[in-house]
């Protein structure tokens, strides 16, 4: 079957034929003299958007593009999907660690967990007092125990502002209805109010 290149007025109906049946290939672009079709997808999120609506558009008289429109999933996937970026942001602020006495102390679960016991070991008098504990350094610092609970009051405070942060962001997106505005809401507000965690 051979092609004939229609003018400007059926520029994109050629196109959209050859497109469809899979014969946009580079030899029929030289004997139509046409350039290459340009398949350039516009940005988006996949996890919250899709592509929709694929055509073929005619840009002047011999140049052919694809074309997209993008729109966003259903609004209950997109909630869950940025739910979990906000959770994901979260964690890793609150293990990122804090400043507590010119010395950075970790925050990661297996620290927390640690830091705990050896409250419980103090609550049972069972931690001599002068202990060194190890920071995130590396360095051992002595503590006695009433520096040990103010430093695990202040990872604890810390923990616990990343929790409330992740809430007030949760709700934000949960406050709005369509998948657009849940989007935004959450853009306006995921690099916000981590107070000092990410220095």
């Amino acid at each position: 079957m051979q092609y004939y290149y229609e003018s400007s007025t059926k520029t994109r109906y050629t196109a959209f034929q050859l497109k469809s049946r899979d014969q946009f290939d580079k030899d029929i672009r030289e004997l139509l003299g046409i350039f290459p079709l340009s398949d350039e997808k516009p940005a988006h999120d996949a996890k919250l958007q899709q592509l929709t609506n694929e055509r073929v558009e005619a840009d002047g008289e011999t140049r052919f593009k694809l074309v997209w429109d993008v729109e966003y999933l259903d609004p209950a996937a997109v909630e869950m999907e940025l739910l979990n970026r906000v959770a994901e942001r979260r964690y890793n602020e609150e293990i990122r660690g804090i400043e507590w006495e010119k010395h950075r102390v970790d925050t990661t679960r297996d620290s927390q967990s640690k830091i705990t016991n050896e409250l419980l070991a103090i609550d049972k008098k069972l931690r001599t007092d002068g202990n060194a504990w190890k920071m995130k350094s590396g360095d051992f610092v002595v503590l006695t125990n009433d520096q040990f609970t103010a430093m695990a009051t202040a990872v604890h405070m810390h923990v616990s502002a990343m929790f409330d942060r992740e809430a007030a962001i949760q709700q934000l997106i949960k406050n709005v209805d369509t998948a657009q505005a849940k989007h935004k809401a959450f853009t306006a507000a995921i690099n916000e109010g981590w107070g000092n965690a990410a220095d």
